[in-house]
């Protein structure tokens, strides 16, 4: 019987459970949901859920709205604010501190350590976005680039990812998880730690992983390949640190052939979805049947806001003036187009004192450029 003559359609598991939930079913495996969703709901033993049913997301867009929750982040609550907050305070003085790390292990003549930061480091600079040499689309933003020295006495750059553990569960966590692979007899909390692994060596997953947060070893670990891709090389360092000191660093060596298969997902990725943003024009963006219907999918974005971002970013990205623009770009929080910046002085917190000097500025700069 072919698909056209089904009786039936397939669901996917993502819209099961979106059916499940709006039943008020908890079931998480497919094969129960599917059990209590057959059955009336008198029988099921459980109140439908209050909450509004989600929409489905068609496979046919679904890469694209995953793309544009990516773009534009979900506001974030107060708590993982701080924490991010946090974070990046954290970046610039774990740099300085694995830098002397690595001055203090070559000048050290106790025993040898295989723990130490023993990495021939030349120079760590912080980077703001970068593009890979030769790639018009592939792009990082680097909490660090460091410049180490190989056997040659060439100068390769290796890209350096800065994580904190702010809370105290995952502060512990990664506690523990550094002084059982160091050794209880060993381990000083006073020190700090190095270990140098491959890509494929199973210690990397667990030393990110993260039990109340399972995706977080498949994001940081991708992170890091990617900086890597984007920088051309073939290693990548990881500092993991708490609140307020660093704790240990990884060095990662990739494997050829993941660096190669990379590439080809990235190629592919090109192909299939960023390309329509590369070679589209806002109009045509704007009249995007399947476009319109990813965002009005994503809640917290509207195609409004979506073409204020995307001028931006296209002329940052695609319609790039070498004389004025080149990569790596200076490290920048956030770039928020004039009206965009205007309208959060009149609806954020600021102090009247504070937008008069906005607003004298303002008036100043183009009495300026008048004259």
């Amino acid at each position: 019987m072919t698909k056209k003559h089904r009786p039936f359609e397939l669901l996917p598991l993502n819209v099961l459970k979106e059916k499940a939930t709006a039943e008020g079913i908890r079931s998480t495996t497919k094969k129960k949901i599917i059990d209590k969703l057959i059955k009336p709901s008198n029988e099921r033993g459980q109140q439908p859920s209050s909450r509004p049913m989600k929409r489905a997301v068609p496979p046919t867009i679904a890469p694209l709205v995953n793309l544009l929750k990516q773009s534009y982040l979900r506001p974030q609550k107060d708590g993982n604010r701080a924490a991010a907050a946090i974070g990046h305070k954290n970046e610039e003085p774990f740099l300085h501190s694995f830098n002397a790390e690595c001055e203090k292990s070559h000048t050290d003549n106790g025993d040898l350590n295989p723990y130490d930061f023993d990495l021939p480091i030349k120079a760590i600079y912080r980077v703001g976005l970068m593009r890979k040499k030769g790639s018009s689309f592939a792009k990082a933003c680097l909490d660090g680039a460091a410049f180490l020295e190989d056997d040659d006495g060439e100068i390769q750059m290796v890209p350096v990812e800065v994580k904190s553990r702010v809370s105290s569960t995952t502060m512990t966590e990664a506690h523990d998880r550094i002084e059982e692979e160091v050794g209880a007899e060993l381990y000083d909390e006073r020190k700090k730690y190095q270990l140098r692994l491959s890509s494929s060596n199973q210690l990397l997953k667990t030393l990110l992983h993260d039990k109340s947060n399972p995706k977080r070893e498949k994001s940081e670990a991708f992170q890091l390949l990617h900086s890597a891709y984007v920088a051309g090389s073939k290693h990548g360092i990881m500092l993991i640190g708490s609140r307020d000191k660093l704790m240990y660093g990884m060095f990662v060596d990739y494997d050829e052939d993941l660096l190669n298969a990379y590439d080809t997902v990235m190629q592919y990725m090109y192909d299939m979805y960023f390309r329509l943003f590369y070679e589209s024009t806002s109009d045509e963006l704007a009249e995007n049947a399947s476009l319109i219907e990813a965002i009005d999918l994503v809640d917290w974005l509207d195609m409004h806001s979506f073409l204020t971002n995307y001028n931006v970013w296209r002329a940052l990205n695609v319609k790039v003036n070498a004389s004025n623009i080149w990569f790596p770009l200076p490290p920048c929080a956030r770039l928020i187009p004039f009206q965009n910046s205007l309208r959060n002085v009149f609806k954020g917190n600021l102090s009247r004192r504070c937008f008069c000097l906005l607003l004298l500025f303002s008036v100043l700069t183009r009495c300026l450029s008048i004259q």
